[in-house]
């Protein structure tokens, strides 16, 4: 594809490719909450308790990782480039 600006095809045209496409929907493979019995050797309530740490344990990582993030767009003065580098990582 070609990033060349094509004055005949006006803005317009580059509008309605950048539209969003809404009202898409996937097939829901688990409700949310839900746990599918598996032969693992755990009882009901273990894994409902695992399940819960463990979406406990995502969701302060993913926390952490957007404040790192977060930081990362902040860096100025004069060691911004090691500091950027470094919250890349």
């Amino acid at each position: 594809m070609s990033t060349k600006h094509n004055p005949s095809k006006g803005a317009t045209a580059v509008v309605d490719r950048a539209e969003p496409r809404t009202g898409q929907r996937g097939v829901e493979v688990q409700a949310f909450g839900s746990i599918i019995p598996m032969r693992i050797g755990l009882d009901q309530e273990t894994c409902q308790k695992s399940v819960e740490m463990l979406n406990q344990v995502l969701v302060d990582t993913t926390t952490l990782r957007d404040l790192y993030k977060k930081h990362h767009w902040q860096v100025s003065g004069p060691t911004f480039y090691q500091l950027h580098l470094l919250f890349d990582k």
